[in-house]
């Protein structure tokens, strides 16, 4: 069979490819080479012969552009251009920012002149042919030569012990090759030093800092065998040992407690690795425990505990990853990662390699024996890889108390579980009679149907009444460790004296219920003294909201009020505080309304005098109540949710209230179908933490995942795809990730519920929006 070609005709040109070279004959027309001198060839000076012309020195890449043939041989990376075939022609690829390479590296070339060099290159590349100079094609650099050649890849020898003529000077093997290159120079080594030398010399090696006059003589007049033992001995156990030599450590790993840049915000916990260094170094811990530590100690199954705190010591090494410099706002978050991970990778190879691999990201090495594609698979090691905070717990106090719970959470079930059995036996008539009583106790007290703190962010209340000067929105910046919630809050200014603000605010359930009002304000040096009052009763103390520098009160209390739907807090401008600067300002971050909960003792008579009345168990009633009161009952998928809505209604529970009761049930739904079908969901919970996501802590704990939920929290009456931190009690700290998405939507929505919770959206890996959002506003959720 005949080998079969592929032919190109074009006008003016022929042009024949094989699968491993490029074999040409090419004519070009006038029109095409006009082309290429007028439109083509200024652009390859202007963008272009900076790096890869004639008088670049060196030739970044091995990659000359001074001729077509120079073009098509490309460098380091292989061919540069495949004639009529823009796509498949790496210099398009990097003009486009497609992949890897990004050329010119400072900034994108124009559109217009990407489109000229794209038909350039369709059009097969027109050239003069006495410019196009043959030249010799650049292979890429071998590597495997490299590593043949150079001694520091060789396997290590063992070499004879050379002989020496001074036999008497070795003390070690050491000194035998030591004094062989000396003798060969016709040198002689010099004699030993005075004992004063050499403890201050010993002192400084060991410790950095210098032996006082009083150790000094110890040693001088010690005449043992052992006195130089004794003093290394001293030395090594002595705590300024590992703080001498932790430093040494952290010049290689770049330590620092803050991240550079403009602002300098502090880096979380760097300390705890510094401190880290100087335990490892005191209690001699192997540099081979050491390095992996450092490159995965989070992964280590069995990992070295601190000795009397009896936390893991092992996960501290990985913070050396995250001690580089960080941009507060990244304009380019994917250059700002390959910018950071370029960092991580040059410090983690110079310091535990001895090589510089992050040379590697543009070519393969010119000196160390290493490749662009081990770079990126280092690369991407790391970019798998996302920072977080990890738990220490000291003592395992923590750990003991999770485990204390486990064995609660299983006889608890198993209670549980006897109940349900009990429930779903019970005659259907007597059923209902208990369902009827709960509802009686409920409507009787609403405040048990606790739903938690309400939490109404002050920008938001935006009906207010003032007797003079002007009410807005103000941002702030974050103060070292003082924030204020989406970095802003509502302000009143040009106030004086006698002046007043109002600003209504309605609460979400009906009829009047006793709360506790908590707050955030804003203090600074033209803030005054202002007296608060809740529906015309006055807080409990007066504010002075004055402070030499911007910060806040912190969340303080104003006291316990009476609360029905509709409600208003009122500021009163009081004499201005002395220090104060001119302005009598008051701002507020957020409010907080605690519900006011019954006693136990209280509840508990309740109960019984109702079961009483009703000719009831009443330790079965409270099990009813308990399963109403149990967190998920509002939700409108809810078994009970209609037992749940009966209470809190305040008129006759007839036919027309049953109506009213399944239309809002019917909307409701409606309205869940309405988002669910426009939305795209990016991950349920029906069937519990997903496989590819990950868990760490206790309070998302997996171990019960599939038994019934603690606190009566029954299989057939809790909610579908929620994951709840709270199964094991609402002390334990965790945290849930996702694995990485592409982002493809305008919004991204979260259904989140609870206190203390924060939801962050990591994009290439930026965190910094602890300190400035900016760019990045909306990235965290934080819920108090």
């Amino acid at each position: 069979m005949k080998p079969i070609f592929s032919y190109l005709f074009a006008i003016g040109f022929l042009c024949v490819s094989t699968a491993h070279g490029l074999q040409e004959v090419t004519e070009f027309d006038s029109q095409q080479l006009e082309f290429f001198e007028s439109k083509v060839r200024p652009i390859l000076v202007d963008r272009c012969y900076d790096c890869h012309g004639p008088d670049a020195s060196p030739v970044e890449g091995s990659f000359s552009m001074v001729s077509r043939k120079n073009i098509i041989a490309g460098g380091d990376t292989g061919p540069g251009m495949v004639p009529g075939h823009a796509d498949q022609s790496l210099i398009i690829k990097a003009i486009r920012y497609d992949d890897v390479y990004e050329m010119p590296p400072d900034t994108k070339m124009p559109d217009k002149e990407i489109e000229i060099l794209t038909r350039w290159v369709e059009m097969g590349a027109p050239w003069p042919s006495q410019t196009d100079v043959d030249v010799e094609i650049k292979t890429g650099f071998d590597l495997n030569a490299r590593k043949k050649e150079h001694w520091c890849w060789q396997t290590i020898k063992r070499y004879p012990v050379p002989k020496i003529e001074q036999s008497d000077w070795p003390r070690d093997p050491i000194d035998h090759f030591v004094l062989r290159k000396l003798e060969k120079s016709g040198l002689v080594p010099n004699r030993n030093a005075e004992k004063r030398i050499l403890i201050r010399r010993l002192y400084f090696d060991l410790i950095g800092l210098p032996p006082t006059p009083k150790e000094i003589q110890r040693f001088v007049e010690d005449d043992s065998s052992t006195a130089w033992e004794t003093v290394i001995d001293e030395l090594l156990d002595s705590p300024h040992f590992g703080e001498r030599w932790a430093r040494h450590w952290m010049d290689l790993i770049r330590y620092a407690e803050s991240g550079g840049h403009e602002f300098d915000y502090a880096i979380p916990h760097a300390w705890r690795y510094r401190d880290y260094l100087i335990r490892a170094f005191n209690e001699d811990v192997s540099y081979k425990q050491m390095v992996h530590e450092h490159i995965a100690g989070d992964l280590i199954l069995n990992p070295r505990r601190h000795r009397t705190e009896d936390y893991n010591e092992s996960v501290l090494g990985t913070g050396f990853w995250f001690l580089g410099e960080a941009k507060h706002a990244p304009v380019d978050s994917r250059l700002e990662e390959a910018m950071t991970i370029d960092n991580q990778i040059d410090v983690m190879s110079k310091t535990f390699l001895g090589l510089t691999v992050a040379c590697a990201r543009c070519h393969d090495h010119k000196f160390d024996a290493i490749s662009a594609e081990d770079y990126y698979a280092l690369s991407g090691f790391l970019q798998s890889s996302r920072r977080q905070e990890a738990m220490l717990d000291p003592g395992r106090k923590i750990e003991k108390a999770f485990e204390k719970i486990q064995r609660l959470k299983t006889e608890a079930n198993r209670l549980t579980a006897s109940m349900i059995a009990e429930i779903r036996g019970m005659d259907q008539d007597l059923l209902a009679e208990y369902l009827h009583a709960s509802m009686v106790l409920l409507r009787k007290n609403p405040s048990w149907l606790r739903t938690g703190a309400a939490v109404f962010e002050a920008e938001s209340l935006r009906k207010y009444e003032v007797t003079a000067g002007k009410v807005e929105v103000q941002r702030l910046r974050r103060q070292k460790n003082i924030a204020w919630q989406g970095d802003q809050h509502l302000w009143w200014r040009d106030g004086k004296q006698g002046d007043s603000w109002t600003l209504p605010f309605s609460v979400p359930t009906e009829g009047t219920r006793v709360y506790e009002i908590r707050a955030v304000f804003t203090k600074a040096s033209d803030y005054g003294k202002a007296e608060i009052t809740v529906n015309g009763k006055k807080a409990d103390t007066e504010f002075d909201f004055y402070s030499p520098r911007l910060t806040n009160t912190g969340e303080v209390s104003l006291g316990v009020f009476e609360l029905d739907q509709n409600n208003e807090i009122k500021f009163v401008l009081n004499a201005p505080n002395e220090r104060a600067a001119g302005n009598q300002m008051v701002g507020i971050d957020y409010l907080k309304l605690v519900p006011i909960e019954d006693s136990a003792e209280t509840k508990r008579s309740a109960i019984v005098a109702t079961a009483q009345q009703f000719g009831l168990g009443s330790d079965e009633l409270q099990d009813f109540v308990n399963s109403v009161l149990t967190s998920g009952f509002e939700n409108t998928d809810h078994p009970l949710n209609c037992l749940f809505l009966a209470s809190t209604h305040r008129g006759d529970v007839n036919q027309n209230f049953a109506n009213q009761l399944f239309e809002k049930v019917e909307k409701s739904q409606k309205a869940h179908d309405q988002w669910v079908n426009q939305s795209t969901p990016f991950q349920t919970f029906d069937q519990g933490l997903p496989k590819n996501w990950f868990r760490t802590g206790f309070a998302f704990d997996s171990s019960n995942d599939d038994a019934v939920q603690f606190s009566a929290v029954t299989d057939w009456i809790k909610p579908k795809g929620i994951l709840s931190s709270g199964s094991n009690g609402g002390r334990f700290y965790g945290v849930v990730r996702s694995p990485t998405f592409e982002l493809k939507n305008s919004h991204v929505h979260y259904r989140v519920r609870g206190n203390n919770v924060t939801v962050r959206l990591i994009i290439n890996g930026y965190v910094m929006d602890d300190f400035n959002a900016l760019l990045f506003r909306g990235c965290k959720l934080l819920l108090k």
